[in-house]
């Protein structure tokens, strides 16, 4: 495939899913505008079609249409726009990796904070989910001040990419319970011979949704959680929710209050410790009396 053309498939993906719904004739005119576009010219709409079909095709990326407005869009949601997800994010990688421009090598100009640590073993683990294969992970780990390597025996329920690392969550065959092992610190996946039966009750989306990203391991129950968000704040909240229950249940010009129900796990804590005086948690009280005690501890340090 000749480079010019990978990239305008690229090009195609990343506007129709940032725009979620539009037409041919606004994405000849974002065309005309594009870096790739030399002469600015429109793009034909027999073009525009033999791009869509090849994309299909080639990627599993399908651009689809509403007939109704004649718009299109890919689809985001459900089983089938996770795993349109999935196929964009392999897309864009591909993409990186024939990254230049016409005066040479660019790439040094395009950083990355993932280490090869972090896909490690990755194309192993899609491969032992997809045939529900055992999986043999060794995996280090930080103990009493020292690193400490670990084997364990995985059965691998899903994969999950949240905070800029890939996370594989798996029932540890020794203890039987669910665990989360970040592939950042993954040193080696062997696929097993044997087979696991996956639950056909188990659904990963729901699991998480009890929890703040992958901290599964309090052993709490979930609960509704009020943070009043201030200034301009809350606008990114809006676009970028924090977590799947996020609810704004109250208004007001200078601030909001944004409703949870999830595990208080330390890492939420020092998310919304991280936003200083734009966010204050309202309830539950105990939560507030958390905060306040390590507001007070961190102070301290300066006093």
């Amino acid at each position: 495939m000749k480079r010019d053309l990978f990239r305008r498939y690229v090009w195609l993906v990343d506007v129709i899913r940032n725009a979620r719904s539009i037409t041919y004739e606004e994405i000849s005119e974002l065309w005309k505008e594009s870096p790739l576009n030399t002469d600015h010219s429109p793009l034909a709409l027999r073009t525009f079609h033999n791009h869509r079909d090849a994309i299909g095709q080639l990627f599993g990326i399908r651009i689809l249409c509403n007939r109704s407005d004649h718009e299109y869009y890919i689809r985001q949601d459900g089983a089938e726009g996770n795993e349109t997800k999935l196929r964009v994010w392999m897309l864009q990688t591909l993409s990186l990796s024939n990254f230049s421009d016409a005066d040479g090598n660019a790439s040094d100009r395009v950083l990355l904070d993932i280490t090869p640590e972090e896909r490690h073993g990755l194309a192993a683990l899609f491969e032992a989910i997809r045939s529900n294969s055992v999986v043999s992970v060794r995996y280090s780990e930080v103990a009493d001040s020292s690193i400490r390597r670990s084997d364990v025996t995985v059965e691998p329920y899903c994969l999950r990419f949240w905070s800029h690392g890939w996370y594989l969550l798996g029932k540890n065959i020794d203890t039987g319970k669910l665990e989360v092992y970040p592939l950042v610190n993954v040193l080696q996946v062997q696929i097993l011979d044997s087979r696991f039966t996956y639950p056909e009750n188990f659904s990963p989306r729901g699991f998480f949704s009890r929890y703040f990203g992958v901290d599964i391991e309090d052993g709490q129950d979930p609960q509704s959680i009020r943070v009043r968000i201030k200034g301009d704040h809350r606008q990114e909240l809006r676009m970028n929710p924090l977590h799947c229950s996020q609810r704004e249940v109250l208004t007001e010009p200078d601030s909001s209050i944004f409703d949870y129900t999830l595990v208080p796990s330390p890492r939420f804590v020092s998310y919304i410790l991280s936003l200083g005086p734009k966010a204050e948690v309202i309830a539950p009280a105990a939560l507030r009396t958390r905060m306040l005690n390590t507001v007070k501890k961190t102070v301290a340090l300066y006093e």
